[in-house]
């Protein structure tokens, strides 16, 4: 009985994320650049900042380039399904979760791996929301 339960955990890992975290990179990303513009572009806005327009581009674009890097891994990733050559549907993003991904270092749980792809984004966003509010109390 156990070696059907490991043989069952052996063939229940995958080496691919779920469609939904790129989802939700992408959604960081968003609102990343939606509230850092909204700092800058509403309200008194680009007025009261000397460099506000040059602020709300540069976001705007990095904003931009870090959804199309995310937008070129989903494409990278349906046009290389795999050596078998076959694109399995995911499935529930709560039955990924369950399972296993296989990485570098061997098997980790999705969870644990979804929390390691998603807190660099997490960080990311709110640090860059930090700076703006910090830029947006104390520049003349």
């Amino acid at each position: 009985m156990p070696d059907n339960a490991a043989r069952h955990r052996k063939d229940d890992a995958t080496g691919r994320l779920h469609p939904v975290i790129y989802r939700i990179l992408m959604g960081f990303v968003g609102g990343w650049v939606i509230l850092t513009i909204s700092f800058f572009v509403g309200g008194p806005g680009i007025g009261d900042h000397p460099y506000g327009g040059a602020i709300v581009g540069v976001v705007g674009v990095l904003g931009l380039v870090a959804i199309l890097i995310l937008t070129d891994f989903w494409r990278i990733r349906l046009a290389h399904p795999g050596r078998r050559n076959e694109l399995r549907a995911p499935g529930s993003f709560h039955d990924w979760l369950n399972r296993e991904v296989v990485i570098w270092d061997g098997r980790e749980p999705a969870r644990d791996a979804a929390i390691m792809v998603l807190l660099p984004g997490i960080a990311a966003m709110l640090g860059g929301l930090a700076l703006a509010i910090v830029f947006h109390l104390v520049a003349p």
